[in-house]
């Protein structure tokens, strides 16, 4: 029985960019059709962008890796003693960090396409947060947080059976 008591992956030693290798395989194998990483300014990956093919035609998402999120569960595992010293403050914590979150977005990724495999969630389902609108420049999680997550401004289109 695996107990995350703590961080997912924290022990990994697998490079970022194999990581992403693998990601970018399995978009590619289901559906995305364009895929684009975006760079903090140290020129880490932070971000993959892609397009990903559905039946109502190419979807525009934004995958984030949230490394100061990471950082942040760090310091807090080692002061808890559940993690050594090592991994707080310092280059090599901030490139575990990077590692720890791209694993986890491809276990995370791995997980969500087990049930598009069998069809119990559509592929819109799975992106549905991260779907991206270049006219705002914003996510529909971002737009929605921004809205307060009041589904009651979101208009529904009325369907009538004749």
């Amino acid at each position: 029985m695996k107990s995350y008591e703590r961080i997912k992956n924290f022990s990994t030693s697998i490079t970022v960019e194999k990581t992403i290798s693998e990601i970018e395989m399995m978009l590619a194998k289901n559906g995305a059709s364009k895929i684009m990483k975006e760079f903090d300014e140290n020129g880490r990956p932070m971000r993959l962008a892609f397009a990903i093919n559905t039946e109502h035609g190419e979807m525009p998402i934004k995958l984030p890796m949230n490394k100061q999120g990471i950082m942040d569960v760090f310091k807090f595992q080692v002061h808890e003693g559940k993690l050594p010293r090592k991994f707080w403050g310092s280059e090599w914590s901030e490139e575990q960090a990077m590692r720890v979150g791209w694993r986890i977005l491809l276990g995370w990724l791995d997980s969500q396409l087990a049930l598009l495999s069998i069809e119990m969630v559509k592929i819109e389902e799975i992106f549905l947060p991260y779907i991206f609108n270049p006219k705002l420049g914003k996510t529909m999680f971002e737009i929605l947080e921004q809205r307060g997550f009041d589904v009651e401004q979101l208009e529904y289109k009325k369907e009538v059976n004749i």
